[in-house]
């Protein structure tokens, strides 16, 4: 933090006196007017009151150098941290502004005489609370009429006493060792002065702006020419070696804060990216060059560019990963003084190897070679004299006549090559004009091959759509027999107004997958009792209907006929007509059906069930309950010496809402990932719509089930019997 000033007066205190505009004229690469060891004092801590004008500071540390402040800010024993300064203004300064400019690394409040006049981030107790910024701005400082004066400067840093003990403060992530923690430059009360500031990074911008667009736009179209004109590698490495010359290019304007690449951003991060990026574009761009000038003159020797390539890999890894653990910075050691100058020998190598066994266009490389080469002593000798203004430009110079050597070999071959492609077109067209007539005869005799196979294609094509009238009329026959047989299975079904004078409440929602269904359902009042059953027979469509058809029939012989009416042995004796009629026990085949049956006892108030694998529902009370049925079917291979079915009875004397079911409701896929329904689902809808009237409850079973299917198609007959008794 070196703050500019001019002198002392006999006590030792700081006098500021107004800056003359002339001064920056003529040092228009100052930053200001840099003082030292003109009286500042600080102290550990963090206090309000060390603000005032009023407040003593004569115990206070001082600081005697830019050395000491250096140490102290090496220091990683403080968190917070306040300076006090006392300066006297000359007369001509009364009632004016004093300009300043700050380069910040941490949260800074700064006062004059007690008020606030400047802040940057947030100064906090402990990281959690603390702001960090890295900034590069102006301010300025409202002077009144007093004769004396404290700048008092509140300072924390948090995030750098974490990060020393990860890094040291001269590591290249932080760029924060000395005053660039924070460095106030004095600018007098003129604020033309400060301009001078913003004039030198014009200069700067003027020079560098466009040798930055140039490179870039010069690697874009030579990357575009190789995407798309032709996939020449060459092309290709020059493309990348210039492109990474403008992002390096690039990120020395960032380094040089126009712009700041985040402004008030962490500053970690910040420099880290630059250090990276900078070292990455400057070291893979001479390889890349390195790259473009093996495939121009040796191709044979990129062997040679492997290596180099995978010592660059290992150095670039050693690098970044020593810094972290070991806070060690080798990248002087590592490419500074062992890769740069092992590449640029073998740049050199290439350069001299090409002239000597004259290759084409080695020339020019030479010259780019030679010119860069110039402005390279130019470059450290203007560094070793502390010209700082010319080092950066004579060093762009350099570069661009590098790039401008290698663009006018890369355009020189490019059109050899375009020369040689329009030579190979002639001899192409030339060849052609030659196999003309031999191609007329062959398309001739080819044509007549064409014509003959076409009527041999028409002949087939009646023969097929002989065919397919055919198949139509087959497909239209066994349309009509399968709607007339859809005909035949809904006059079977029991018809509402039967339903209408048994089961007054009640729904029935069916619906087949195909024209006709496996699922059907049955009613029928016998010694005094409503026998109602929802019956999945094996199989869906025509089978699934030769099997609904059969069970129709036996229950009807077996109920209206032969009056059984309790629930279990009327499946009892369905199974055993079922293995009758099909023959099961010869064929052993496994046809059968799964059902849920319940007979109604209205005047005794008792509801019995018996279930084939499916079960019953019913609630009564507002509480669910489900009766699972036996795990044997109707009909099929029977293991067991006699099938017997269980009764279940149920007290219906409380009002009780059932339902019976086939097992195409659960089944359907749908919803968001295509999945079943499942059970579990289904008594959950069936609970939640109990208490709705019937007709209600079957639209939103409906409703709730187009939604859930979407898109997918039907997989199963469905059936659900809902009833309230």
């Amino acid at each position: 933090m070196i703050l500019s000033a001019q002198e002392l007066d006999k006590e030792g205190v700081l006098i500021l006196k107004s800056i003359d505009e002339e001064y920056f004229k003529n040092n228009p690469f100052e930053d200001g007017i840099s003082l030292k060891d003109k009286g500042w004092k600080y102290k550990n801590g963090d206090n309000l009151e060390w603000a005032e004008l009023e407040y003593d500071d004569l115990e206070w540390e001082k600081l005697s150098s830019e050395k000491d402040y250096d140490a102290l800010f090496k220091e990683d024993t403080f968190k917070n941290r306040w300076f006090r300064l006392h300066f006297k203004i000359d007369s001509s300064l009364q009632n004016s502004n004093l300009f300043f400019n700050i380069l910040i690394f941490g949260a800074t409040e700064i006062y004059l005489n007690g008020k606030k006049v400047k802040t940057f981030g947030r100064v906090g107790s402990r990281m959690k609370n603390e702001h960090t910024v890295y900034a590069r701005t102006q301010f300025q400082v409202p002077l009144t009429n007093n004769k004396n004066y404290v700048l008092a400067i509140r300072f924390s840093n948090h995030l750098g006493q974490k990060l020393a003990t990860l890094f040291p403060w001269n590591s290249p992530f932080l760029n924060a060792k000395g005053n660039h923690l924070m460095r106030i430059n004095y600018y007098g009360d003129n604020v033309s002065n400060t301009k001078y500031y913003d004039h030198r990074i014009l200069v700067y911008v003027i020079i560098r702006y466009p040798e930055m667009l140039l490179l870039l736009t010069t690697g874009l179209v030579f990357f575009i020419r190789y995407l798309f004109v032709k996939k020449d590698r060459a092309t290709f490495s020059f493309a990348l070696f210039t492109l990474s010359m403008g992002i390096f290019v690039l990120c020395n304007f960032v380094n040089y804060g126009i712009p700041i690449l985040f402004e008030y951003s962490n500053p970690l991060i910040q420099n880290f990216i630059l250090y990276l990026v900078t070292r990455l574009c400057l070291t893979l761009g001479y390889l890349f060059l390195l790259r473009f000038l093996y495939y121009s003159f040796f191709p044979e020797y990129l062997n040679i560019w492997n290596y180099l390539f995978k010592i660059w890999v290992a150095l670039f890894s050693i690098m970044l990963i020593i810094p972290f653990f070991y806070s060690i910075n080798l990248y002087p050691y590592l490419f500074r003084y062992f890769f740069i100058p092992l590449l640029f020998i073998e740049l050199a190598r290439v350069i001299i190897f090409s002239i000597y066994n004259r290759k084409e266009n080695a020339y020019i490389t030479g010259i780019g070679a030679g010119l860069y080469v110039s402005f390279l002593g130019l470059f450290f000798l203007f560094t070793t004299l502390k010209f700082y203004a010319l080092p950066g430009y004579v060093f762009s110079l350099g570069v661009l006549s590098l790039i401008s050597s290698a663009t006018i070999l890369l355009i020189r071959q490019n059109r050899q090559k375009e020369q040689e492609v329009l030579q190979l077109a002639e001899d192409k067209a030339e060849i052609l004009e030659n196999q003309k007539e031999k191609l007329e005869e062959q398309v001739q005799e080819r044509t007549e091959e064409l014509q003959m196979a076409n009527e041999e294609i028409l002949a087939i094509n009646d023969t097929l759509t002989e065919t397919l009238e055919t198949i139509e009329e087959q497909r239209d026959e066994i349309l009509s027999s399968i709607q007339y047989a859809q005909r035949i299975q809904a006059s079977i079904l029991p018809r509402d107004d039967y339903f209408q004078k048994l089961l007054s409440e009640h729904f029935i929602l069916f619906k087949p997958r195909d024209v006709v269904s496996g699922d059907f359902y049955w009613l029928a009042e016998s010694n005094s009792k409503i026998v109602l059953t929802a019956v999945d027979c094996t199989g869906h469509g025509v089978p699934g209907a030769f099997m609904s058809m059969v069970g129709n029939d036996l229950l009807n012989a077996i109920v209206k006929d032969k009056h059984i009416s309790k629930a279990n042995e009327i499946l009892t004796q369905l199974h055993k007509n079922v293995r009758l009629a099909l023959q099961q026990k010869e064929t052993q085949t496994n046809d059968g059906m799964d059902m849920a049956l319940v007979s109604i006892d209205l005047k005794n108030k008792i509801l019995e069930f018996a279930g084939a694998k499916n079960p019953l529902i019913y609630i009564q009370n507002g509480e669910l309950h489900q009766i699972k049925g036996d795990i044997m079917g109707i009909g099929g291979v029977q293991q067991e010496r006699e099938r017997v079915f269980t009764a279940h009875e149920i007290d219906i004397s409380k009002p009780t809402t059932f339902y019976l079911f086939s097992d195409g409701y659960q089944d359907q896929f749908g919803g968001k990932k295509g999945r079943k329904f499942m059970t579990k689902r289904f008594r959950e809808l069936l609970f939640d719509i109990h208490k709705k009237p019937m007709q209600e409850q079957k639209s939103i079973l409906e409703t709730t089930l187009k939604d859930w299917r979407g898109k997918e198609e039907q997989v199963d007959d469905i059936l659900v019997i809902g009833v309230k008794i």
